[in-house]
């Protein structure tokens, strides 16, 4: 019941703020203040504008860290979801090998959507808009596609690739790097 006056409140506070704003619009309108109003418009739409961030999944899977990492980090920013999966095939691969490329293509998109639901149920348990998407391209094809189709991905969350040095000392004191983050922008 708490919630919901909470929520209620909080609808009913941006409703009256939103009030004042059309107020104000009107009353610049009508002094002939015409530029001002649009400029204070375009700045309100995009504070509004719900932010992005891209979470790259290893292959067809999505680690319970970088959930983890995503959702509290989609919380506290106010931004949606969207999933990526992404498998390198390239385009010249399938069309060499058609029907192979089909059913790997059909078997990783299954997967994926699979692995995904784990991460969308929490992602909207937290109240957090979740948008699961799956590409066969490399990783920064797939990124950059993505970017292109959704528009405005803020931030990418990965995991950084399995390190392949052999010899390399083992650092016990080392922090851990598990969790790439890095700007779109």
């Amino acid at each position: 019941m708490k919630d919901l006056w909470r929520k209620t409140k909080g609808a009913m506070m941006s409703l009256m703020g939103r009030m004042d704003e059309y107020q104000e619009a009107i009353t610049f309108a009508e002094a002939d203040q015409h530029q001002l109003v649009a400029r204070e418009a375009e700045a309100e739409k995009e504070k509004n504008e719900i932010g992005k961030l891209l979470v790259v999944g290893s292959e067809s899977t999505f680690s319970h860290d970088v959930i983890e990492y995503a959702i509290d980090m989609a919380r506290r920013l106010t931004y949606e979801i969207i999933a990526l999966n992404a498998a390198p095939l390239s385009k010249k691969m399938m069309k060499l090998v058609p029907a192979a490329c089909d059913d790997a293509c059909r078997e990783f998109k299954a997967q994926s959507e699979e692995n995904a639901v784990a991460f969308s149920e929490a992602a909207l348990a937290a109240g957090i808009a979740f948008t699961h998407t799956v590409r066969f391209a490399e990783t920064d094809d797939a990124i950059r596609e993505v970017n292109k189709e959704f528009g405005g991905v803020d931030f990418v969350i990965s995991e950084p690739e399995e390190e392949r040095i052999s010899g390399r000392p083992v650092a016990e004191n080392r922090l851990r790097n598990d969790i790439h983050v890095y700007s779109m922008m």
